[in-house]
């Protein structure tokens, strides 16, 4: 479920009407991008070159998804499930 996680950051950029603004995935989440920027309509393009381009990008963002908690649940056991997981995830 997570391997194309990395994709709002490699893949896709978020943008106003107006194309003024993009959206930082790792800077905030895009409802708080949206509120400071006072946007009530974004859009999404696609970016040139993207093929196998957001797995890379992966590893970067999913912090923002599994909690430390459940980061820590998964390696209480030793690092093979995270390893396993994060090879999966960055297409290895």
């Amino acid at each position: 479920l997570l391997h194309d996680i990395g994709k709002p950051v490699a893949d896709i950029a978020v943008v106003d009407a107006q194309g003024q603004h993009t959206w930082n995935p790792c800077d905030e989440n895009i409802t708080d991008w949206a509120v400071r920027n006072e946007i009530d309509r974004y859009f999404l393009r696609w970016r040139d070159n993207r093929h196998k381009r957001h797995e890379q990008f992966s590893a970067l963002v999913i912090e923002r998804v599994l909690t430390r908690e459940a980061r820590t649940f998964i390696l209480e056991s030793g690092p093979d499930i995270m390893q396993a997981m994060l090879e999966t995830i960055n297409g290895l």
